[in-house]
């Protein structure tokens, strides 16, 4: 288990990695039509904009706010320390395995 921004993640391993068993709720909610910036705070997005449903379902976040502004495969991105954005090499592992 992990506790990142004040909840606590479970994690699980498949083969031989290790992935976190829900969907990051981090960050702030903005409207739906509104993209996030590189503000240096982590933006994410509620499915119909009702935070009820990341709650339950967890986050939606854009490609370059999850990544951080990264553009190195596997950075931290949003992650909890320790942990990365996937690269699509670990996900196509995960993939196989599964």
């Amino acid at each position: 288990m992990i506790n990142y921004g004040g909840k606590i993640y479970n994690t699980i391993q498949i083969g031989d990695q290790w992935w976190l068993r829900e969907n990051l709720q981090i960050g702030i909610m903005i409207p739906g039509n509104r993209d996030a910036t590189d503000n240096g705070v982590i933006e994410k997005y509620c499915f119909n904009n009702d935070s009820v449903n990341y709650r339950n379902y967890g986050a939606y976040y854009q490609w370059n706010e999850a990544m951080q502004y990264s553009t190195i495969p596997g950075a931290r991105g949003i992650c909890p320390e320790g942990w990365h954005i996937p690269t699509n090499e670990e996900f196509q592992k995960l993939c196989d395995f599964v």
